[in-house]
């Protein structure tokens, strides 16, 4: 996985399968976090980064249908009842079966929403996309 974010906040995020490396170049630092630690208790992202596994940690259900006749809604309900349970609302394109959102909602009534577009797949990347070198003079803080 990888992620940049533009200004006001830069930030790159790499996860090479082992490790995550948030990358702030703005606090002149990287956090580096073991990936099997980082989402134990978070399996919306789990999830997301292709850790997580459908019918292992969740009980899927279909949710009420919209509008819109080209998507379909299924709401991932955690089979773990954490303290910090979060649900998730994954929109799929019923013609491609793509994931076209994925919503997490919190139980302190948090959420965050990922809208996919212009996807495209089976497209060739390099490794290198997906490799992370310690910028000289970065501060590197290891998660707990």
């Amino acid at each position: 996985m990888r992620w940049e974010f533009d200004p006001p906040e830069r930030e790159t995020i790499i996860a090479d399968g082992k490790m995550i490396y948030d990358y702030q170049p703005d606090l002149n630092q990287v956090i580096e976090t073991p990936v099997a630690k980082a989402f134990s208790s978070s399996l919306p992202v789990a999830f997301l980064l292709g850790v997580g596994d459908l019918a292992r940690d969740f009980v899927v259900s279909l949710a009420p249908p919209k509008a819109s006749a080209q998507t379909s809604s299924l709401v991932l309900e955690p089979k773990e009842q954490g303290e910090l349970r979060q649900n998730v609302l994954l929109t799929v394109d019923r013609a491609t079966c793509a994931i076209d959102s994925i919503r997490f909602e919190d139980a302190l009534g948090n959420t965050t929403e990922f809208t996919f577009e212009q996807v495209r797949t089976n497209i060739a990347l390099s490794e290198d996309l997906f490799a992370f070198d310690v910028p000289a003079g970065v501060d590197v803080i290891v998660a707990p």
